[in-house]
């Protein structure tokens, strides 16, 4: 257990903490329960975890410690007012002071800390705003972001192929942006890095986070083998390149010992250039969106608006058939559903950008069986039409 009697001298006015652009921000968000007490509780924390930085194990020992005590023997007694509130400030106060949001490299050892932190209580932390999950990069809000090359459109659909729907795309796609990133910090310390991406979330069964980790280890070594977005790692700087290679075969390693049925990483389907598109084809550097959009075509039909519920049904159907893949573009690449929507609407003219909502609407509003009744329609249609008729 570190020493926890760390120098600290608490302040006495409270404006000289919101001086500091960050204890401002945990003003502004929790106004009156953000007071001089709880400032010089959270700063004292700060304290210990600046003073311990070189030995993160021990500072998520410490708060561990701190968090098994009996109720009346907390050093942070705060902590049992809100859990949730003193991580949001403590992450933000952490970021805020020793600067690792903007300069990730500023002192790795405090970016692990953040990350083995967060790992056990960033569930608590409600407030993304004030205690950001991702350190190293920007998030994406919106999935269209990333499907803009071939490694991200391909991490989408092995999700949905061989995940299921386990996963969020969007928050997947950031999280393993940000492991590339982590991967570049922690290039010479690959033990250290193996342990990071292994690292649980708090609100996860084992299951759901074997299955993350997995996934999630599999595209960071395809993302190192390939070096996508290691632009910088292109010098020819003989221990950079090392470094890179000893990174890979350590990880690999690994992988390969623990996810035995995995795909295997040096396989040549994986091959990738340094922007994320697979080389050799002559068409890889346009947007994928690009790829798969197809002229507007001259409406000769439309929704037989007369018919109830003819628009939702249409959603029903279609989106059933993709996900079946029964379709691709003339490319072979598979589309994203609303651009798959979006043309097919056109085709009827009828606005089905919306499609998520409305579909979305009926599934939860409408019982199973009326969700159900356009295919039952579709199987009696049949069975009347072409086998009855036979009889």
């Amino acid at each position: 257990m570190l020493n926890v009697f760390t120098p600290f001298t608490p302040k006495v006015d409270i404006n000289d903490y919101l001086t500091n652009p960050y204890n401002q921000l945990i003003k502004d968000y929790y106004s009156n329960l953000a007071d001089l007490e709880f400032y010089n509780l959270i700063h004292n924390q700060l304290a210990i975890i600046l003073k311990h930085s070189s030995s993160p194990d021990e500072v998520v020992e410490y708060f561990e410690w701190v968090e098994d005590l009996p109720f009346g023997d907390k050093d942070i007694e705060i902590y049992y007012a809100s859990p949730q509130r003193f991580w949001e400030s403590l992450f933000c106060i952490l970021i805020g002071e020793t600067g690792i949001s903007s300069n990730p490299k500023f002192d790795i050892n405090l970016a692990i800390i953040y990350k083995l932190l967060y790992s056990k209580y960033g569930h608590l932390a409600s407030n993304k705003f004030l205690a950001p999950e991702f350190l190293f990069i920007k998030a994406e809000r919106s999935i269209d972001n990333y499907l803009v090359n071939e490694f991200n459109t391909d991490i989408y659909y092995d999700l949905e192929e061989r995940y299921g729907h386990a996963f969020q795309p969007l928050h997947f796609l950031n999280e393993i942006y940000e492991s590339i990133e982590l991967s570049k910090a922690l290039f010479d310390k690959p033990a250290t890095l193996y342990k990071l991406l292994k690292l649980p979330k708090g609100n996860e069964t084992p299951n759901e986070a074997g299955r993350r980790i997995e996934a999630l280890f599999f595209w960071v070594l395809v993302a190192i083998h390939n070096k996508i977005t290691f632009n910088d790692w292109q010098s020819k700087e003989p221990s950079r390149i090392n470094y890179h290679n000893v990174l890979f075969r350590f990880l690999n390693t690994a992988f390969d010992r623990e996810y035995p049925h995995a795909p295997n990483v040096m396989n040549s389907y994986f091959k990738y250039d340094i922007e994320g598109f697979k080389p050799n084809d002559t068409n890889n550097k346009q947007d994928v969106h690009e790829q798969i959009s197809t002229p507007t075509l001259e409406p000769l039909f439309k929704l037989n608006q007369s018919k109830r519920g003819a628009k939702t049904d249409i959603i029903r159907v279609f989106n059933a058939l993709y996900e079946l893949r029964y379709f691709e573009t003339a490319n072979g690449q598979i589309p994203t559903k609303a651009e798959f929507m979006k043309h097919i609407g056109s085709v009827l003219s009828v606005d089905l950008s919306k499609y998520e909502t409305d579909l979305s609407q009926a599934l939860r509003n409408t019982s199973l069986e009326a969700n159900l009744k356009i295919f039952q329609d579709m199987q009696k249609i049949t069975q009347e039409k072409h086998y009855e008729a036979k009889e």
